[in-house]
C-alpha cells in the first residue's frame, strides 16, 4: 500500500518529467520561433517617441477576389530593402513586420496587408519596400497563378 508520501514523490516525478517534455519541445522550435519574435531590450527600455499607432494598413487584394496560399514561399528575384525612418532609428525601434502580399501571375506584387506592424512609420516602409519587389511566378497546377504568401521584414538597428 502506497503512503502519502509515496504520492508526494510520484508527484514531484510526473511533474519533473513534464517540465523536461516541455523544455525539450521548447528547444526544438525555438530557431521556427526566433524569426517571428525578436527580443531586443533596448526596444523595452526606452519610450517610443512616435506618436503614430501601430494601426494594420491593408489594401484591397486583387479587387475582393480570394487567392490560394502559395505551395511554398515565393522565390524573390529583386528586392528593394525598407529604409528606417529618422523616429525609429531615434527610439531604437527594431523587429519583424509580418505581411500578407498578393503575388501576382507575372511575379509582381498586386496588394499588401499588414498582419504585425510596428511604430514609427516601419510598416508603411515595409509595405513601400515590398511592392517594389519581384517574385519568380508561383505554379499551381502546371500554370503561374495568382497567390497569397506571409513575407517577413526585418528592421534591425
Amino acid at each position: 500500500m502506497l503512503s502519502p508520501l509515496h504520492f508526494a514523490r510520484l508527484g514531484f516525478l510526473l511533474a519533473a518529467i513534464l517540465a523536461l517534455a516541455v523544455a525539450a519541445v521548447l528547444f526544438a522550435y525555438q530557431e521556427r520561433f526566433e524569426n517571428l519574435i525578436e527580443p531586443s531590450p533596448r526596444r523595452i527600455a526606452l519610450p517610443i517617441a512616435c506618436d503614430e499607432p501601430v494601426v494594420p494598413r491593408c489594401m484591397e487584394m486583387f479587387g475582393g477576389r480570394v487567392l490560394p496560399r502559395a505551395p511554398s514561399t515565393p522565390i524573390v528575384i529583386h528586392r528593394v530593402e525598407p529604409e528606417y525612418t529618422d523616429a525609429a532609428r531615434n527610439s531604437l525601434v527594431s523587429g519583424l513586420v509580418i505581411l500578407e502580399v498578393g503575388v501576382r501571375r507575372d511575379g509582381s506584387v498586386g496588394g499588401v496587408c499588414v498582419v504585425h506592424g510596428l511604430p514609427c512609420g516601419l510598416s508603411g516602409q515595409a509595405i513601400d519596400a515590398v511592392k517594389q519587389w519581384k517574385f519568380q511566378p508561383v505554379v499551381v497546377a502546371g500554370k503561374p497563378a495568382d497567390v497569397v504568401s506571409t513575407i517577413n521584414v526585418r528592421f534591425a538597428l
